[in-house]
């Protein structure tokens, strides 16, 4: 139950944010809106890229976290969650989060090397 609505109001964060953005808002390097890492605010290029690559994993793996929260509840349900469970999908979504932006940056640091060359 826990990773299924963690799941849903992330999506929804970024939803919002996205919508920021296409308004204007945090469309250039900022401390406050977006996919915000040193690398990723190094110039308005590799910003704009990283924002897309952050966007497109995000969204793919989370809808991957819905699906997997979908069969978990249904496991809940039928065996009544426990601690453990719980504990065990905030562990799971905390991995999760560490992924995305482990494959964000590498994305974001081999277009940083193209743009080098």
């Amino acid at each position: 139950m826990l990773l299924i609505g963690l799941g849903i109001i992330s999506l929804i964060i970024v939803y919002l944010v996205l919508s920021a953005q296409k308004h204007e808002v945090g469309n250039k390097p900022n401390y406050f809106l977006g996919y915000r890492t040193p690398t990723s605010m190094k110039s308005k290029t590799i910003w704009d890229f990283s924002q897309k690559a952050f966007k497109k994993i995000f969204i793919k793996v989370h809808f991957f976290v819905l699906f997997i929260g979908s069969i978990w509840i249904i496991y809940d349900i039928l065996n009544f969650p426990n601690e453990t469970s719980i504990i065990l999908q905030a562990v799971i979504y905390f991995i999760i989060i560490i992924l995305i932006i482990v494959l964000t940056e590498k994305k974001v640091k081999k277009f940083e090397r193209k743009q080098e060359c």
